[in-house]
């Protein structure tokens, strides 16, 4: 983080207290002209004297009860007048002067549907189901461009107190899901030789979807793998999660998203669909499965829930006339870097990946944290707003496989976020000082927090970063998954208990699972989608900074992180084309 950018993080303040704060940490930075601050999550020193002038700048979330909406069953072949209406269906709204889209999801002129729209061509579906509506928010500033944004009044009222609550909530919550997080790892990343990208926070939402609409022991067995005590309690994980991660502003987009696919033939609990469009902010779509109307409803949803990043695989998606339940959990993100890289900085190099050489486009930027140990080198890049990105470089001998899986990887990022919660704590008493003990505080802290982070591995050398620019997609199917979690009864149609969703039909089991995911990273910032599709079935001090090279030449693990801990996406990158 550039030390003139310090203030950028401040939000909602008085513009004399930021001035009056920005020339007491001036006058510290000049003490420090050649140390970096503590970066985490915009920088510890920077976060702390954030809380002395008012309250760190987290961005957003305006999902108040007020602002969401209220679930309600649309009857069939009213569907398509409900979409007028922005609120009406999983936050997407019908738009008449959009392009036309096919079944795929892409629009007239090969460019895609903005996220979340529908067109003129999903009438054809929208009017042949009835639809339960998910409780959603509105997006912020809808109509400003990320310019306007960050210069507006909005970028600061639309920080709520409930969402720093959830943040911080659920910054506490990503410490017992370290476990799964690593067993996602080792399931998805580390059993393939080609490049491999998954979303573990897509999947523990799309697993506790499953989970609320089981019991018994189908119930208990999902639950025991997810890590919680009962419903109560997972209805509250998700809760916290969906609170602090769902972002949507013209400058940061954490859209999470969740659909059911219903066979009209079969008579559903409604109570278990508004309470699954309430808590979990999920649209029930209850038509033919049969039908290619629905097939068309079903990957027209999907692809504008991911932003139409994943078309090759949606358009595998089908729905037939045994489908009992389709369910689709989605995740799409996009952020910018806090600091760009420079496009001029960008040169062709060479890559070594697993299947040889290749040349691409590899980026440069100097960073200020590194986290070294005997197997990785790892650097960190702060996104705009909200989380972070890791790059971890294996050392010379270590397989990339095994050390995805490894504690470690997580837990240098985790430990970082743990040490800034400390901090922040301690410090919060700062605003009862004067400008002179002020100053002496960051001198101190920097001091404590400088020696805590390196007994964690991490430093501040002068970090020669060379980055390449990368796409990398995969599908898995997660059968096998579940299965070795103990995951066996939602498979088995003699065992399993689907009670919740329905009492009609008594056997029914998951006819597949599977989850697909993609991640691109450019000059400019991070994208991502990914989404899992459960498709149920009948039976069938001042001293000299060291200066190192970081360059990603060759096999690599990336992972994302949002605001408050949680893996959004994690993956190996092998080769790049």
């Amino acid at each position: 983080m550039k030390k003139e950018n310090l203030f950028e993080l401040l939000g909602d303040i008085d513009e004399a207290e930021v001035q009056k704060a920005g020339e007491i940490g001036k006058d510290v930075i000049r003490k420090k002209k050649k140390r970096h601050f503590v970066g985490v999550y915009g920088g510890v020193v920077a976060a702390c004297l954030a809380l002395a002038v008012g309250g760190i700048w987290f961005l957003q979330k305006a999902a108040s009860d007020e602002q969401g909406q209220v679930a309600s069953v649309e009857n069939k072949g009213q569907g398509t007048n409900a979409t007028t209406e922005r609120d009406s269906i999983a936050g997407f709204a019908y738009d008449p002067d959009a392009e036309d889209t096919d079944e795929t999801g892409e629009a007239n002129g090969n460019s895609v549907q903005r996220l979340g729209e529908w067109s003129e061509a999903d009438k054809a579906w929208l009017e042949k189901v009835t639809v339960v509506n998910a409780h959603m928010p509105e997006p912020i500033a809808k109509s400003m461009s990320a310019e306007e944004f960050m210069t507006s009044n909005q970028r600061n009222s639309s920080v709520t107190k409930e969402f720093i609550a959830y943040r911080q909530e659920a910054s506490q919550l990503a410490d017992s899901m370290d476990g799964f997080y690593n067993e996602i790892a080792k399931k998805l990343l580390a059993n393939t030789e080609e490049n491999a990208v998954c979303s573990p926070l897509n999947i523990y939402l799309a697993l506790s979807l499953l989970a609320e609409t089981t019991d018994g022991s189908s119930r208990q067995q999902i639950l025991d793998f997810l890590g919680v005590e009962n419903i109560e309690s997972l209805r509250n994980n998700v809760n916290v999660l969906w609170n602090s991660n769902y972002v949507d502003t013209p400058i940061n987009k954490s859209i999470l998203a969740n659909s059911l696919w219903l066979n009209e033939n079969v008579e559903f609990n409604m109570e278990t669909l508004e309470r699954l469009a309430e808590e979990y902010h999920a649209s029930s779509f209850i038509g033919d499965t049969g039908s290619k109307e629905m097939t068309q409803g079903l990957r027209s949803w999907t692809n504008r829930a991911t932003g139409g990043l994943l078309q090759k695989y949606v358009q595998d998606m089908q729905l037939s006339p045994d489908t009992i339940l389709d369910i689709v959990s989605t995740l799409y993100f996009h952020a910018w870097w806090y600091d760009d890289f420079q496009e001029s900085a960008t040169k062709k190099e060479t890559f070594h990946g697993s299947k040889g050489d290749t040349t691409v486009d590899m980026m440069h930027q100097d960073l200020g944290m590194v986290y070294r140990s005997d197997q990785v080198t790892a650097v960190r890049m702060l996104l705009k707003t909200t989380g972070s990105m890791c790059f971890c470089l294996p050392k010379e001998g270590v397989d990339v496989s095994q050390l995805v899986a490894d504690p470690e990887i997580l837990g240098m990022e985790q430990n970082l976020r743990k040490l800034n919660e400390e901090l922040e704590e301690s410090f919060s008493a700062i605003e009862h000082l004067d400008e002179a003990e002020i100053a002496e505080a960051l001198e101190n802290y920097y001091e404590m927090a400088t020696a805590k982070q390196e007994e964690m591995g991490w430093s501040t050398p002068i970090v020669h970063a060379s980055i390449p620019k990368f796409k990398v997609d995969q599908k898995s199917f997660l059968t096998e998954l579940l299965v070795a979690e103990g995951i066996t009864d939602v498979l088995n149609p003699e065992a399993s208990d689907f009670s919740p969703l329905t009492n009609d039909i008594s056997k029914i089991n998951i006819g597949k699972i599977e989850h697909a995911a993609t991640l691109e990273i450019d000059e400019k910032g991070v994208t991502g989608a990914a989404y899992v599709e459960e498709l149920l079935m009948t039976a069938g001090p001042e001293r000299a900074r060291e200066i190192i090279d970081f360059v990603l030449d060759r096999p690599f693990i990336f992972v994302v992180y949002s605001g408050d801990g949680s893996v959004l996406f994690e993956g190996i990158v092998r080769n790049i084309e």
